[in-house]
């Protein structure tokens, strides 16, 4: 996702208008709108609503907003962090994290080793993991974060980051709302959403982790990156980007048992890496 797009999103939410977000971007009205039909599409979900006659953001826009804070914030902090020294090359790590990844503390995970190798640098980006992991195969990046599932390619090795377990979230007046933890049998019958493309690998993951227990699990993917539970379904979720989701009424949160879980891991090439890239991995080890 182009950070460049997300500085711009936010203008327009303050603007209110394209006119005077394009005029103070120094972009055409048309460009500006491309850019976010390009984050909508990306996300899977509209930003603004465009059958009104006022500028308003959908319940996803709102949310985004946050989002695109968080992140550059985030990329703020590193360079003020990681200064503007005149680094080599050699010197710098290109560092890609997939969306969601920035929920688990990854700036306090490169901010102590800038502090053991102040000499290196970061270059850091958030995209989907599918696209991180073409780029670590074509050397277009040095070192990616997304959800593990499944092995890492030949000649590229995989560290865990960190194990999250997903979560259920329950509205009031549902029978299992309240309770602390639930049984994956009393979700027989149940229709729960998860927020993921149709085919996605996390999808088949998930279902698979549920068959290798001997149960099968009605999953109803929904594309886009946050919840807005404004409905009575019940909605799965990983317990550590519970942060993300926006609720609009009263809601519990269950843990799951057995727990389905998923793996964040760090991922490298094993070979043709440089002395900054070996130097972080020896940090991470």
């Amino acid at each position: 996702m182009d950070t460049v797009y997300l500085e711009e999103f936010l203008v327009l939410r303050n603007k209110g208008n394209y006119v005077q977000a394009a005029d103070e971007l120094g972009i055409s009205q048309s460009a500006l709108s491309r850019h976010v039909q390009a984050l909508e599409k990306e996300i899977g979900s509209p930003l603004i609503r465009r059958n009104s006659h006022s500028f308003q953001l959908t319940r996803t826009g709102i949310a985004f907003c946050t989002y695109a804070l968080t992140v550059l914030e985030a990329q703020k902090n590193f360079t003020e962090d990681i200064g503007e020294s005149s680094f080599s090359e050699e010197d710098t790590i290109r560092f890609g994290f997939v969306h969601g990844a920035d929920h688990y503390q990854i700036s306090d995970l490169l901010i102590r080793f800038h502090e053991t190798e102040p000499d290196i640098r970061f270059q850091v980006y958030c995209a989907p993991g599918s696209e991180l992991v073409h780029q670590l195969h074509q050397n277009e990046t040095d070192i990616i974060m997304v959800w593990d599932l499944d092995s890492p390619s030949l000649g590229q090795r995989s560290l865990i980051y960190k194990e999250d377990s997903y979560v259920l979230h329950i509205p009031k007046g549902h029978r299992l709302y309240g309770r602390e933890y639930i049984h994956l049998s009393q979700l027989e019958d149940e229709q729960i959403i998860i927020r993921v493309p149709k085919y996605s690998r996390t999808l088949l993951y998930i279902n698979q982790q549920c068959q290798n227990i001997g149960f099968d699990v009605n999953l109803v993917p929904k594309p886009g990156y946050w919840i807005s539970s404004a409905d009575n379904n019940l909605y799965l979720s990983l317990k550590g980007q519970i942060g993300r989701i926006q609720h609009s009424q009263d809601y519990s949160i269950a843990n799951i048992n057995p727990p389905i879980t998923q793996r964040l891991s760090i991922k490298y090439r094993t070979n043709d890496h440089s002395a900054a890239t070996e130097a972080f991995i020896r940090f991470l080890i």
